[in-house]
């Protein structure tokens, strides 16, 4: 072999390294942004879980309201257990999470 093709061969591996130092880089950032990414799923998640719970309690004031004015109280009772049960269930849901 000649100096030359050494010369290149050493070239050609050090370009190698370098790439595979590269994809090593960019594999651990990648990595990082999938955590990233993971969590920020979790808190969106638990915030629209926040959400649904508040716009349950919401609509339970306003059905009670109008079922109180209307002196319906039996309806009344059973749209409230509903709307119970349906927060509670939420609320386990973000204990699990």
């Amino acid at each position: 072999m000649t100096d030359s093709m050494i010369k290149k061969l050493d070239e050609l591996e050090e370009k190698i390294k370098n790439l595979i130092s590269a994809n090593q880089s960019i594999y651990e950032k990648l990595k990082e942004k999938n955590e990233e990414n993971k969590k920020l799923k979790t808190q969106l998640e638990t915030k629209n879980n926040q959400l649904n719970i508040f716009q349950n309690k919401i609509k339970m004031s306003n059905i009670a309201e109008r079922l109180a004015a209307q002196g319906d109280v039996s309806e009344w009772k059973k749209v409230l257990e509903e709307m119970i049960k349906e927060v509670e269930r939420c609320i386990a849901y973000l204990n699990e999470a």
